[in-house]
């Protein structure tokens, strides 16, 4: 069982320092290497950057104890200098995804107020227009925008740019060490990360950690037997470095001294090549997390029984409840609910929303994952749905999962996605969107929905009508478009005279 960082532990001064992982037995072995321009770094070559480049945020820039730092870029080895100097010193740090936009940006930096944006070249354009907006345009004179790039000329050319990374590191390079580890003094609960979710509320929030929960996930990540096996292998991180699951293996990287690409935009084909050439080992498997919980689950890799396609085990220390969406009552093993969580690397709370922050726990001190899912008889966890996408059909709560499953069990069906849509009498009624297979001419929406009245119960009769479409629609994460259908219907009442065998072909 792993030693994790209980609560009477409240003055333990350090994330990753005084625990013997970061900065300490330092090797001449490739630490990162950047696919898309072949550059790699050392352990001591990432230890001496992060000195130098510390040093300057401390010099140059005037950095102080309660700062925080923005970081918008690709995953590269500079952001991982950042990151490391954010260790160092002791600052917090938040972390904005690549494909967030302007506005996306000006709302982080707006709620955080950083000392610092470190920003690629790439990206620059979306701070231009970020500052260029009225509402944004106060933080002009309140962030230090340093831009992470190659081309030291870029920075000439905008007077919002005050500094260039690489200008920085090498002008402090000669600089004494930081001798003490962290510089600022900090207690494990303080905050140290923040990761900005939109949740089921649209509203981004920020999903606050600290030194204990990311250091906890750590622990519990190096006792993951498969992680454990394969960590003196090359890894290739193609999570975004500003994604909470690539801040999360990139952790568990540092700490087990393993090998890391850093891969942007990765497709099978330069997955595939990179394995080749790098020799690496790349696990593909099941796992459950959020924002709010980081890794809480792992498939057991070594299981053969195919009874137990999608279980994940929980890692040590947590628990799940699960419970009846309405009456919030604990469910029986086996049984479908929504999914609460406790757990040691479960988030602090949402960044200034105690609003959102008390709705997120329940009395007991639950997390409300949002999700939907069982425990089976060997304790595994399986997630099915997700809490919001639940159809309350008069007193019964519809998992449109189930019902995607079984239509999915038709031979003629290629694909199948379910919503709810508003109903005068039964509150909600379940609408299908199904995509066929081209050798199936005999499926119909008259033949689905016998198909359905056949096998399945009162509460699961397709009321909204089966429509079909040529293809479903997919999001850029390679998942149904689920929001795009929603929208569709989203002022659609379905009527008594409509209950039953209805539905629409679209061509």
């Amino acid at each position: 069982m792993p030693s994790f960082l209980g609560r009477d532990r409240d003055r333990d001064r350090v994330f990753l320092f005084d625990s013997k992982y970061l900065f300490l037995n330092i090797q001449f072995v490739q630490y990162q290497k950047e696919s898309s321009t072949g550059k790699t770094l050392t352990y001591r070559q990432f230890y001496e950057k992060v000195q130098s480049l510390a040093n300057a945020m401390l010099s140059v820039v005037s950095l102080e104890k309660d700062d925080f730092f923005i970081i918008m870029s690709e995953s590269s080895i500079q952001y991982a200098l950042v990151i490391g100097v954010s260790l160092l010193l002791n600052v917090p740090y938040s972390s904005v995804p690549p494909a967030c936009g302007p506005y996306n940006l000006g709302f982080q930096l707006d709620s955080i107020k950083p000392k610092v944006l470190f920003i690629s070249q790439n990206l620059f354009p979306k701070a231009e227009k970020m500052f260029s907006n009225v509402k944004f345009s106060y933080l002009k004179d309140l962030v230090t925008v340093i831009v992470i790039n190659d081309d030291e000329l870029f920075c000439d050319n905008f007077k919002i740019v005050d500094y260039h990374l690489e200008n920085l590191i090498s002008n402090c390079q000669n600089s004494p060490p930081i001798s003490s580890a962290p510089y600022f003094d900090r207690s494990l609960d303080d905050l140290f990360l923040i990761v900005y979710t939109s949740g089921s509320t649209g509203q981004p929030k920020g999903a606050c950690h600290t030194h204990r929960t990311l250091l906890n996930n750590i622990i519990a990540l190096r006792e993951c037997k498969i992680l454990k096996e394969n960590c003196h292998h090359t890894m290739i991180l193609t999570f975004p470095l500003g994604h909470i699951s690539g801040n999360c293996i990139f952790f568990y990287a540092m700490t087990t001294q393993t090998k890391l690409i850093l891969h942007n935009n990765a497709n099978f084909q330069s997955l595939y090549n990179l394995i080749s050439e790098e020799s690496a080992v790349q696990l593909f498997g099941a796992t459950y997390g959020s924002t709010e919980c980081l890794y809480v689950t792992f498939k057991e890799f070594s299981r053969k029984d195919s009874s137990q396609k999608g279980a994940t085990r929980l890692i040590p220390e947590c628990q799940f409840r699960i419970i009846d969406p309405t009456t919030k009552r604990a469910v029986d093993i086996g049984r479908t609910g929504e999914i609460l969580c406790k757990s040691p690397c479960v988030f602090k709370e949402y960044y200034k929303n105690y609003a959102e922050t008390s709705k997120a726990f329940d009395e007991d001190g639950w997390f409300i994952t949002g999700d939907v899912g069982f425990l089976d008889e060997n304790g595994d966890l399986h997630i099915t749905d997700r809490v919001k996408e639940i159809i309350k059909f008069e007193c019964w709560s519809v998992f449109p999962a189930d019902l995607e499953c079984f239509l999915m069990s038709h031979p003629a069906v290629k694909g199948a996605l379910v919503i709810g849509l508003k109903h005068p009498d039964h509150n909600q009624v379940p609408r299908a969107y199904v995509s066929l297979k081209s050798d199936h001419p005999e499926a119909t929406v008259e033949h689905l929905h016998r198909y359905i009245n056949e096998n399945l119960g009162y509460q699961h009769q397709i009321r909204g009508g089966i429509v079909i479409v040529p293809d479903l629609r997919y999001t850029s994460m390679g998942k149904i478009d689920r929001k795009y259908y929603k929208d569709l219907s989203e002022n659609e009442v379905i009527s008594n005279q409509r209950n039953g065998q209805n539905g629409t072909n679209i061509n």
